[in-house]
């Protein structure tokens, strides 16, 4: 069943629970860069190492299999955490190897088994991202935010030079990485965390609010007036939930719908 979980007032002193610290594994997502999480990453200290993944958004297939190459090469325990379409990752390979312990999605898809990215976005009303979209000239499929678009869309709650900073460094995404469907799940096995805005205009809240009830999330966070590029505009608030989940007591078994 979710849970709101409030961290305001929280002390920054966690303690990890497991007998190894885990690896944060940063997934970032379609139109972004992994660049987009440095602030939140500023805000880690010495708690957890960490890696941030460069995900290639050619489709859910190749990203996949690339993202569960570097988890292979990590030792010890491991948090996955994935923005937007890198949620879409962490349910296809999340289970790639036994150390990955959670799974936090970022105002991040969780697709069930034989959806995809653009199925979600789709499904309550509320996205602007799919009118939004325009395609590079070069005949590649591939996709982007337009700058005049990406305020309104993807940053909402940021300002002007940052939102033109995101927007100029974002690296587009194939429409393979958007229309893929997922395997099985991981987020039917592991725990999973959920955070995010409830001025998401990419995402709508009631898609978010739906993906965390459907897997049983251990906590659920959400940020008032947080747009669908928090971990930029909120970057502690996301960090500190991040932190709480790769330091939780325990790891509970999703609780699942029937």
């Amino acid at each position: 069943m979710d849970e709101a979980f409030d961290l305001d007032g929280v002390e920054d002193q966690l303690v990890p629970t497991l007998d190894t610290k885990p690896t944060l594994v940063f997934v970032h997502g379609a139109f972004s860069d992994g660049a987009s999480w440095s602030a939140a990453v500023d805000h880690l200290g010495d708690h957890c190492a960490y890696r941030i993944f460069a995900n290639p958004l050619r489709g859910v297939t190749g990203d996949g299999a690339a993202l569960a190459a570097l988890l292979r090469s990590i030792e010890g325990p491991i948090i996955l955490i994935g923005h937007s379409y890198g949620g879409a990752l962490l349910s296809e390979v999340g289970c790639a190897t036994e150390a990955v312990k959670a799974l936090v999605f970022v105002a991040g898809v969780a697709p069930e088994e034989g959806e995809s990215f653009s199925d979600l976005a789709a499904r309550f009303p509320g996205s602007a991202l799919a009118e939004a979209l325009a395609r590079l000239p070069d005949g590649d499929a591939g996709l982007y935010v337009p700058e005049d678009s990406y305020g309104p869309v993807m940053a909402g709650d940021l300002p002007h030079a940052d939102v033109l900073a995101l927007a100029r460094r974002q690296r587009p995404a194939h429409q393979a990485a958007l229309r893929d469907p997922v395997g099985k799940p991981a987020w039917r096995t592991l725990p999973c965390w959920f955070i995010y805005g409830d001025a998401d205009r990419s995402l709508p809240p009631a898609l978010h609010q739906f993906m965390a009830h459907r897997a049983g999330a251990a906590r659920v966070e959400v940020i008032a007036g947080g747009s669908h590029s928090l971990h930029v505009s909120h970057p502690r608030r996301v960090m500190r939930f991040v932190e709480h989940a790769a330091m939780a007591a325990e790891f509970p078994v999703p609780n699942l719908d029937p």
